[in-house]
């Protein structure tokens, strides 16, 4: 699962709620951030549910432009 494109890190608080809230599983979690017109991605440490709840309250999250599969 990839939060693609984010463009503030202040919502991702938010996110690892969500994510400690779905509990544990087998999908990884790649973030990639827009800082300074740069782009850097991320890989979350551990393993996680992302239930479809999960995967529609993440786009939800302001500053998650996209939720993608991979």
């Amino acid at each position: 699962m990839s939060a693609s494109g984010c463009r503030t890190t202040s919502r991702l608080p938010a996110l690892k709620s969500l994510l400690e809230e779905d509990g544990p599983g087998r999908a990884e979690v790649k973030l990639r951030l827009i800082m300074d017109d740069k782009e850097v991605s991320v890989a979350l440490p551990g393993r996680f549910r992302l239930s479809g709840e999960a995967r529609r309250s993440m786009r939800q999250i302001p500053g998650i432009l996209s939720v993608q599969e991979l």
